[in-house]
């Protein structure tokens, strides 16, 4: 996880991050979501597709018990 709270150091702090991470590893995994402006800088360090999309869905069982309980 990245975070800022400083969007015109963030990119200065997201290189020297990537740069002690690549003296590390050959590569790295991450998330960026679209809705994280730093993940999103941290995103376009990298030359990838950025229209490639995946959504994800959390189900809160809760919930679902809930109705489950409130239908029988």
């Amino acid at each position: 996880y990245i975070c800022s709270t400083n969007s015109k150091t963030c990119p200065q702090f997201i290189q020297s991050v990537l740069l002690d991470i690549f003296s590390s590893f050959e590569s790295i995994f991450f998330e960026a979501d679209d809705t994280d402006w730093a993940a999103m800088d941290l995103l376009h360090q990298f030359d990838v597709d950025v229209t490639q999309s995946f959504n994800t869905y959390i189900l809160d069982t809760s919930v679902t018990r809930n109705k489950l309980d409130n239908d029988l």
